[in-house]
């Protein structure tokens, strides 16, 4: 009996202590969901790198357009900005978990599809919560590729660094 509960408090220890082990994140991670060709990868993080404030760390991730890899990252709350495939965008819009895009211009909230706006029912103010980029964006230009459909940029409400994300989701816009 002693020894079992020797075990027990043992493996407890080993719980709390590897619990308690996490890294601090102070990087911003940015994921885009595409068919696009792996080709165009470095093309798509350098861009980014470019628009990032240089005090700031980036990680880019490239993933095939697969639902159930966009909702497995979703949910994982690490990625601070996301690029998805309009095709795969319904399976997890919800504006209430994004965050409004307020750096956007008057002229490019002109441009924003409706099914892209939300209208808070209390206040009466219209949101963008997700932006398309499409074939004129700068991010595509600069990279020279053309899309059927354009690429959804958003910002997760669990995105950790809100200010630098902005400024990289706004740079790629232009």
């Amino acid at each position: 009996m002693r020894r079992l509960l020797k075990g027990f408090l043992l493996f407890s220890m080993f719980l709390i202590v590897s619990g308690c082990g996490e890294e601090e994140d102070t990087g911003v991670k940015v994921a885009l969901f595409s068919d696009i060709p792996l080709e165009f990868n470095d093309d798509f993080e350098g861009l980014i790198q470019e628009s990032t404030p240089s005090s700031s760390d980036v990680e880019f991730s490239s993933y095939a357009g697969f639902y159930e890899k966009l909702i497995v990252e979703f949910i994982s709350k690490e990625v601070d900005l996301f690029l998805v495939d309009e095709a795969l965008i319904q399976s997890v819009y919800d504006p209430e978990a994004f965050k409004s895009l307020d750096m956007l211009t008057d002229e490019q909230l002109k441009t924003v599809p409706d099914e892209y706006k939300y209208v808070n029912e209390e206040t009466g103010e219209t949101n963008v919560h997700a932006y398309p980029l499409g074939n004129d964006s700068k991010l595509l230009k600069e990279i020279g590729i053309e899309l059927e459909r354009p690429l959804i940029a958003f910002i997760p409400i669990f995105s950790g660094d809100s200010e630098t994300t902005s400024n990289i989701l706004e740079s790629l816009i232009e």
